[in-house]
């Protein structure tokens, strides 16, 4: 007799889901050269870093960011969407609206 738990795991495991781990382990095992390697979170400060590099300091390139982000209602919106924004981080979703908001690829961002 199989418990309720292993049946409804075997339930969940189907073709379809198993493509999409395919797909997945697919993209882990490509050599890290093809694959981009997004961080799951990004200091602010390093972040402003990066964009304003010119800035005198980094608190003046956090309040350009907070300016920036500011001037675009809708991406503030965004951004709130994606998680809590008063820690020193960005998650990868935030991250990746700014950079689109600045028209920068991950590949231009990973060499600034």
């Amino acid at each position: 007799m199989r418990s309720k738990a292993v049946s409804s795991s075997q339930n969940i495991l189907n073709k379809a889901s198993f493509a999409n781990i395919y797909d997945a382990l697919s993209l882990i095992s490509q050599p890290k050269s093809n694959a981009m390697i997004v961080r799951r979170t990004i200091l602010k400060q390093d972040l402003v870093k990066k964009l304003y590099p010119n800035s005198i300091s980094a608190d003046a390139a956090m309040q350009q960011l907070r300016r920036d982000i500011k001037l675009s209602p809708q991406l503030k919106k965004q951004i709130a969407s994606f998680g809590h924004t008063k820690r020193h981080y960005y998650n990868k979703q935030q991250l990746l609206l700014i950079l689109e908001h600045f028209c920068i690829t991950l590949e231009e961002f990973e060499q600034l």
